[in-house]
């Protein structure tokens, strides 16, 4: 299942599954998936990404159906996660 696809301002295509999150970057044709690794909070919280977003500045955000909400950080390929414990109303992100 896909439930979220877009391009960014950098080209690279996101593509939310409920497999983990896939990264294309069609000026290098390569292709990475991002997925939970279990103890490591820097990893994506929950593999099933529900939607996706890029702010002004250019944040990519992540939501996922029961993992809360993750800031992507480019420069280190990290999650930053945010979940009812930071003062989300759901851990589900439409």
């Amino acid at each position: 299942m896909v439930p979220a696809v877009m391009e960014d301002r950098y080209g690279i295509i996101w593509v939310g599954t409920y497999s983990g999150l896939n990264r294309f970057d069609p000026k290098t044709e390569t292709f990475y998936v991002f997925r939970n690794r279990p103890g490591d909070e820097n990893s994506l919280s929950d593999d099933r990404v529900f939607s996706l977003y890029e702010d002004s500045d250019g944040i990519l955000w992540i939501g996922t159906l029961g993992g809360g909400l993750n800031r992507y950080n480019r420069k280190s390929g990290t999650f930053k996660r945010f979940d009812t414990e930071d003062g989300l109303s759901d851990n589900v992100i439409y």
